[in-house]
C-alpha cells in the first residue's frame, strides 16, 4: 500500500525517505528527512584485521580449515593475501 509524501502530502511516496518524486528531487526537502538507519550495517572485510602470517597449508586440506576456525575464532580475515 503506498503512503502519502512526508513533506507535500500531496502524491505517493514512490522514492526513499517516503518522499514523491519531486520532493525527492529538490535537496533541501530531501536534506530535512534523514535516511532511516538499519539495525544490520553493512561490514566490509576490511573492517578484519589482517592475520598476522600467511599459512603454507594447501587449500582444501585439513590443515588450512584449521587455520580457517583459528582466524574465525580471533576475528581477523580468514584470506591472507600470500597464503598458499
Amino acid at each position: 500500500m503506498l503512503k502519502p509524501c512526508q513533506h507535500c502530502a500531496v502524491t505517493f511516496a514512490i522514492r526513499p525517505r517516503q518522499l514523491c518524486y519531486r520532493c525527492y528531487e529538490d535537496k533541501a526537502v530531501r536534506a530535512l528527512y534523514r535516511p532511516k538507519t538499519t539495525n544490520f550495517p553493512k561490514r566490509s572485510r576490511r573492517d578484519r584485521r589482517l592475520a598476522r602470517r600467511p599459512t603454507k597449508a594447501l587449500p582444501g586440506s585439513e590443515a588450512k580449515l584449521r587455520v580457517f576456525e583459528q582466524r574465525f575464532a580471533q576475528r581477523v580475515q580468514l584470506f591472507h593475501p600470500f597464503d598458499a
